[in-house]
């Protein structure tokens, strides 16, 4: 094998980005149901347009055959192009939910909190994950679609989220799990027995929460609530407990 001359200079991995598991999603959704169909479409096609010019000279020839396959072809990647479109473009009103929020905490850094996003486990991904002296959180953001005209309305009664009157208990189970598996990491990596808040963050809603907030489990807020209610929270871990619990986290990040 022959010996390498240069390395990179980079010793670490970075820490992954805000909603860098949706954007590979759809980098895979592309590659592996656009692409290979619009090759399809294109190579019949030509095929399809030079035995055709090939048929208006020498008459033998038949061009019905490529001309079949490239209709055939084509038609197969509208219905792809238009099935894979709508999940596409669901996951890239997600995406720039995950960057929004991810903007907004990482403005939080300046106070001493430690920021991580898109942290993966087996079959799932946690969006944020906050750690300074107020705690831990666990953040899942929902950018949910509004109407173009009418009422909006979220609403949070600690148990049940209503979504302009679609009832929902779905994003409670999964920030709940999220935040149960990512204390189960702080315990297993760094020694510490801490409390993860759930918190559901909504870009572009208001949240109308029927409790008050600091009595629920589960904290649901617009984003730029969050720092609100994080700093109106009495301090629960030391400087020395954040450092240390931040760096398991980096580095079970990074070494995935």
């Amino acid at each position: 094998m022959r010996k390498q001359k240069y390395k990179s200079p980079i010793k670490t991995k970075p820490l992954r980005r805000p909603g860098q598991s949706l954007a590979t999603i759809n980098i895979n959704l592309i590659l592996d149901n656009i692409y290979y169909y619009l090759f399809l479409a294109i190579m019949f096609s030509c095929f399809a347009f030079f035995e055709r010019l090939h048929w208006f000279q020498i008459m033998p020839i038949t061009p019905w055959f490529y001309t079949i396959l490239a209709l055939v072809s084509i038609g197969l990647f509208i219905f792809k192009y238009m099935k894979i479109s709508k999940v596409i473009q669901r996951n890239k009103q997600g995406l720039d939910g995950e960057r929004e929020v991810g903007e907004l905490l990482e403005k939080l850094r300046i106070n001493g909190y430690e920021v991580f996003h898109d942290i993966v486990f087996v079959g799932f991904n946690v969006d944020h994950v906050v750690v300074c002296k107020k705690g831990i959180f666990c953040i899942e953001t929902k950018t949910y679609s509004k109407p173009a005209k009418g009422e909006t309305k979220l609403t949070f009664d600690g148990e049940t989220l209503t979504v302009n009157g679609f009832r929902s208990k779905a994003p409670i189970i999964q920030v709940k799990a999220a935040s149960k598996s990512t204390q189960e990491l702080v315990e297993q990596t760094s020694g510490k027995k801490c409390y993860v808040r759930p918190v559901l963050l909504f870009p572009g809603w208001f949240v109308d929460s029927k409790n008050k907030i600091n009595e629920n489990d589960i904290w649901a807020l617009h984003p730029k609530g969050f720092s609100v209610f994080v700093s109106n929270s009495q301090d629960c871990l030391s400087e020395d407990d954040v450092n240390l619990i931040a760096n398991h986290l980096a580095n079970y990040i990074r070494s995935l």
